[in-house]
Parts: structure tokens; C-alpha cells; sequence
């Protein structure tokens, strides 16, 4: 009887990274103030969603038992990164407009 390996879904992982990173930087209440340094915020959020993706991929290995290939670490990673910063950068974008 042979068992289905679970998938590892490097662009789903990324983007719920990004997503994850970005909700928490728009509750967060001083956001206005880290928007004035875009380079900043863009800083910060790259680094919480590198940490989000490693904790994924972390929860991933120990739910399954298994190994996730570094280029899926990294295929994860990327999707993350541009994710997080087109939010950061339509977010921007947005503020511009409305005030």
C-alpha cells in the first residue's frame, strides 16, 4: 500500500507569507509614520516574511516528515518577497491617491 507524499506548494506558502506579513504591518498602529521611510517598511517586511517562510516550510518538514528541496525554499522565498512588496508598493500607491 503506498502512501500520496504530500505536496510542498512553494507559491501558496510564499503568498500566504506575504499576505501574513502584510495584514500584521497594516494593523500595526505606528504604520503611518513607516510609510513616510518606504525603504524601511519595504526592509522590514522582506524580513518578517523571510522568518514567516522559514516557520512555514519548519511546520511543513515536522507535519510530514519530510525534506523541502532548497529550491523550493527559495522558489517560496521569491514568490514572498514580490508579493510583499507589490502590497507594500499598491499600498503606497493608494495612500498617495487619498490624500
Amino acid at each position: 500500500m503506498s502512501t500520496n507524499p504530500t505536496f510542498f506548494d512553494a507559491s501558496s506558502i510564499g503568498a500566504q507569507a506575504a499576505d501574513e506579513a502584510f495584514t500584521t504591518y497594516q494593523e500595526t498602529p505606528n504604520k503611518d509614520a513607516d510609510r513616510l521611510n518606504h525603504a524601511e517598511a519595504k526592509a522590514q517586511l522582506l524580513k518578517k516574511v523571510h522568518l514567516l517562510v522559514a516557520s512555514a516550510i519548519d511546520r511543513f518538514q515536522d507535519q510530514n516528515d519530510d525534506i523541502v528541496e532548497p529550491s523550493a525554499r527559495e522558489e517560496a522565498k521569491r514568490v514572498a518577497e514580490e508579493a510583499v512588496v507589490t502590497l507594500l508598493d499598491t499600498e503606497g500607491v493608494r495612500d498617495l491617491q487619498t490624500s
